[in-house]
């Protein structure tokens, strides 16, 4: 696996976990947790494959989130901590 890959979920476990402190994403929160369990099976079942296209199309609807509850600064800090995973 792509030593990157444990960074950059670890980076996208740490921003929902600020965002679910007080707001309205607790629903898309535990439908994350459902994909990180999904992708452990992934890599469980298939540890030859790669899981880079699975973290890349969950990294994407973390994003897709972000834009849509958070505007401006909140957004672009958010989307910054993300990037500096990767």
């Amino acid at each position: 696996m792509n030593r990157a890959l444990p960074d950059q979920l670890d980076m996208m476990a740490i921003v929902w976990d600020e965002l679910a402190v007080g707001s309205s994403t607790l629903l898309f929160h535990e439908r994350f947790l459902l994909d990180l369990k999904q992708l452990d099976d992934f890599q469980r079942d298939f540890p030859a494959e790669s899981p880079v296209a699975l973290v890349r199309l969950l990294e994407s609807k973390v994003l897709d989130v972000l834009r849509r509850q958070f505007a401006g600064s909140e957004f672009l800090r958010l989307r910054a901590k993300l990037n500096h995973s990767n």
